[in-house]
């Protein structure tokens, strides 16, 4: 079947091409929007989205990220993006992930929890535990710390987020345990990169 083409001869871009933007916007955040998750899953089985749906959906994605704003320049604390994180956990191929590294424990809120797609973050404890939480993670990135959180949090937080593969390495070696299950490792190649083979394929790292 011949493309589609405009008058000088090109073929007419396709709708994926002509949304790109927004349907980068959608996917990510699915994951606590139920009608981007809805429209998403349309356009993965249809291909493509009425003109009517893809109105609504730039009109809420503007909606999303005028209430973004507002609420970082509310909180002046605010301590920055942390968006490779939020994808790490994403992709994960666990139902409760946990990330242990830089002395914090981060999780994943529960779907029917109050903060679904977020990422909490509490002080990690001597044996591997979550202790006092300090915050959370939004699904845009955004660390949105508590009155008490300390300036280290922010600091450990932007060194997992530059390298997540070297500070679980690191963790597991300092420790002998895995920096995402929390399992004491004893295979020589785990020991070595400081996670284990099954972490390491559901985690990617």
């Amino acid at each position: 079947m011949n493309e589609p083409r405009d008058f000088d001869g090109t073929p007419e871009p396709t709708f994926a091409e002509q949304h790109a933007e927004l349907l980068a916007f959608m996917e990510k955040e699915a994951h606590w929007n139920e009608f981007f998750d809805s429209l998403t899953s349309q356009f993965a089985e249809k291909g493509y989205l009425t003109d009517k749906q893809v109105s609504s959906a730039y009109n809420t994605k503007l909606k999303c990220e005028a209430a973004r704003d507002r609420r970082i320049e509310s909180n002046p604390k605010q301590f920055g993006k942390f968006e490779k994180l939020v994808s790490i956990f994403n992709d994960v191929r666990l139902g409760s992930p946990v990330f242990r590294a830089e002395d914090l424990y981060i999780d994943r809120a529960k779907p029917n929890s109050a903060n679904p797609g977020s990422l909490y973050v509490r002080i990690l404890t001597a044996d591997g535990g979550k202790g006092d939480y300090q915050g959370k993670i939004d699904p845009e990135g955004i660390f949105w710390p508590i009155e008490e959180t300390e300036d280290w949090i922010r600091e450990a937080l932007t060194r997992i987020d530059a390298n997540p593969t070297e500070v679980a390495r690191e963790y597991g070696i300092a420790t002998g345990q895995c920096s995402c299950c929390g399992r004491t490792l004893t295979n020589e190649t785990s020991i070595k990169l400081g996670i284990g083979p099954i972490c390491r394929a559901k985690w990617g790292i």
